[in-house]
């Protein structure tokens, strides 16, 4: 099921699909919507979206560089995208798991 419920009723996503390591697509009522990483979300719009990709980076360096991750919003017509940021701290046993990771030499992103 591709719908999506909202409080003024429900949306028929068509098109979805998970591009893996980069976000989620859809399509609303004939317009694209893609949930992800800020320069393939802005992918998807028209216009100039190399200068588009130019300003989400500088609006969100900032939080990127306190250890942030961004997620952009961003449809085929919109004029603006919407930056969502978030953090999660691992867990404490985490740092456990890492070292292990690290010692069998495995490279470890978070």
């Amino acid at each position: 099921d591709n719908s999506i419920s909202t409080t003024t009723g429900s949306l028929d996503v068509k098109n979805y699909k998970v591009e893996h390591g980069k976000g989620v697509e859809g399509e609303i009522n004939g317009e694209v919507f893609r949930f992800g990483t800020e320069s393939w979300a802005i992918g998807c719009r028209r216009g100039n979206a190399n200068e588009e990709k130019k300003t989400v980076a500088q609006a969100t360096e900032e939080h990127r560089n306190a250890g942030e991750a961004i997620a952009v919003l961003c449809s085929s017509s919109s004029v603006d995208a919407t930056i969502f940021r978030y953090s999660d701290a691992p867990r404490d046993e985490a740092k456990d798991a890492v070292d292990t990771l690290r010692k069998r030499g495995q490279t470890v992103r978070m």
